[in-house]
């Protein structure tokens, strides 16, 4: 006799007709019918404790193997980028980045550091990868010179973090960002070819039924 046993899975698919067969496989949806999906704006305190919320909702629920991250932003805070990457970084499930519209600065460096393989821009996105910008530093000489010291190095670490993961070599990418004036604005395309993202589309969020038969 048999058996029918239908669940609910999610899929992450392309909607530009991008094959997702190596795609991660998110069974189930939370228990308030929340999509596994954050979005990102800004990085700044108010945003990072948001993100903070939505995301450790999102990682302690068994059901979700996989949260998808969708960055429309034209940068903010190195010191917010951290701490959500760390967020990231200490995640058990695959994190999925896909750069919307635009991803420039801290967004163009969250999207490059998702899973291996799960890093996207819609076809029509911008990315802009550029030196820190040190504004609004006051007080005594000596405090400013190490301070501003102390953000390029940060800033410097954080960009061979991305090159790392990349086809480019830090001294190509740093010829790169000297002939145009310290900041790389790239199409999909161009991230794609450099190493920056591994697909061109907007993943989506679908809920597909999986049957399964047992003797």
């Amino acid at each position: 006799m048999n058996n029918k046993q239908t669940k609910q899975n999610v899929k992450v698919l392309a909607e530009q007709g991008i094959p997702m067969a190596t795609g991660p496989t998110m069974p189930g949806m939370t228990n308030g019918g929340d999509q596994p999906i954050i979005w990102i704006n800004d990085f700044n305190e108010e945003e990072t404790r948001d993100f903070f919320e939505k995301f450790q909702s999102l990682e302690s629920d068994d059901q979700v193997h996989a949260i998808l991250i969708y960055i429309d932003s034209y940068g903010g805070s190195l010191d917010s980028l951290s701490a959500i990457c760390e967020l990231m970084s200490s995640s058990r499930k695959q994190i999925v980045t896909a750069a919307v519209g635009k991803a420039m600065s801290a967004g163009a460096m969250m999207v490059s550091l998702g899973a291996e393989g799960m890093r996207f821009a819609g076809p029509t996105t911008t990315l802009m990868y550029h030196r820190v910008q040190i504004q609004d530093i006051d007080g005594d000489i000596n405090l400013v010179h190490s301070m501003s010291e102390a953000i390029m190095k940060e800033n410097e670490a954080w960009l061979r973090r991305i090159i790392a993961r990349t086809k480019m070599t830090w001294k190509g990418f740093n010829k790169e960002l000297n002939e145009r004036g310290g900041a790389w604005y790239m199409t999909s395309k161009e991230a794609l070819h450099h190493g920056f993202i591994d697909k061109i589309g907007i993943p989506a969020i679908r809920t597909i039924q999986q049957t399964r038969l047992y003797m």
